[in-house]
């Protein structure tokens, strides 16, 4: 990338910065039936929107703060809310940005949280965390948050509950290998 993308210069983007305004509410009570079907619309836009334009918006979406709520969002209860975030969070943790200003999230535990409670997140996720592993501090916290023993535990046997287990097994085996360097805390896995 030569020049900064200005979100001023794409309309498109400033869409979808007032769609996650709009999803806020939504994020935050996303165990409640939403009243407002436009909310619920733009919430599934916002997905998708984030999902096709991730790459150019991450800088933005990680300076505006909405990190710490799509983390959040990925181990929601309501099906759709988590799989447009987990989306969304895997096609940010794609960039430097992202990761970087991950660093200071809690990020390792909500993303865990999801994938025990619907496996089929796996094959999103586990590559999500791979690129995450990039950032010292974010090894840490996988170490902190037991990750290690929940990816052994799929490779031992969980792979059945995945929707791709050849992919999961794959993307499991690549994180490991990862993690496998010494953390700042100083385990090796």
């Amino acid at each position: 990338r030569d020049h900064p993308i200005r979100v001023e210069e794409h309309p498109q983007h400033l869409a979808i910065g007032r769609d996650l305004d709009d999803a806020t509410p939504l994020l935050r009570h996303e165990g409640q039936e939403s009243e407002d079907r436009v909310r619920d619309e733009r919430a599934q836009h916002l997905g998708e929107g984030l999902a096709a334009d991730g790459a150019a918006l991450a800088p933005h979406v990680a300076a505006m703060g909405y990190l710490s709520k799509l983390l959040r969002a990925v181990s929601a209860e309501r099906a759709d809310v988590q799989r447009a975030a987990t989306k969304v969070v895997r096609v940010l943790s794609d960039a430097n940005e992202c990761v970087h200003a991950m660093r200071s999230l809690d990020c390792v535990k909500p993303l865990l949280a999801a994938m025990k409670a619907t496996p089929s997140t796996c094959t999103l996720l586990l590559p999500t965390l791979t690129n995450m592993a990039a950032a010292p501090e974010i090894v840490e916290k996988a170490y902190e948050a037991r990750l290690v023993p929940f990816v052994l535990g799929i490779l031992s046997g969980g792979l059945e509950q995945c929707d791709d287990p050849s992919a999961v097994k794959a993307h499991a085996v690549k994180l490991l290998k990862k993690l496998e360097i010494i953390s700042s805390t100083g385990q090796l896995l």
